[in-house]
């Protein structure tokens, strides 16, 4: 009886630890796709720069809705800070800030790479110690 209770609690860590792993390789996708998208933000800063004042040009206002605009200035950004705050930075300001969010995200990519390797780890070893009970369950 008392393998029998270990087996199920062996068998309900793994679930846990597939779970979880699950949930970091999500986590690691969003991570990723964020990364991706200020990646293209930064390039599109870069193509700001190089583009003459009042140019004519399509501006998205949400859900795949454009509007005609005139572009005039295209030294600075206004930048949303968190809380409805907007505050005007110059590009290069801009593309620092992109380029700290780009260094967290690298960072939080690691710390999640070692998080599975971690949780890997331990769903082998519990795989082992499951296997191990089986065949003693087996004997008797």
């Amino acid at each position: 009886m008392a393998n029998e209770r270990e087996l199920q609690e062996k068998y309900i860590l793994l679930q846990m630890i597939e779970n979880q792993m699950k949930q970091i390789e999500h986590d690691i996708q969003e991570i990723s796709i964020k990364n991706q998208e200020l990646i293209f933000l930064k390039s599109h800063l870069d193509k700001l720069k190089e583009t003459k004042v009042n140019s004519k040009l399509k501006t998205q206002i949400g859900a795949g809705i454009y509007v005609d605009a005139e572009l005039k200035n295209t030294k600075d950004v206004f930048v949303n800070v968190g809380a409805g705050v907007i505050v005007k930075k110059t590009t290069d300001e801009a593309k620092g800030m992109i380029d700290a969010q780009m260094k967290e995200a690298e960072t939080a990519l690691e710390h999640l790479g070692r998080n599975i390797e971690t949780l890997a780890s331990k769903a082998q070893e519990t795989q082992h110690e499951l296997q191990h009970l089986m065949g003693k369950e087996h004997e008797h």
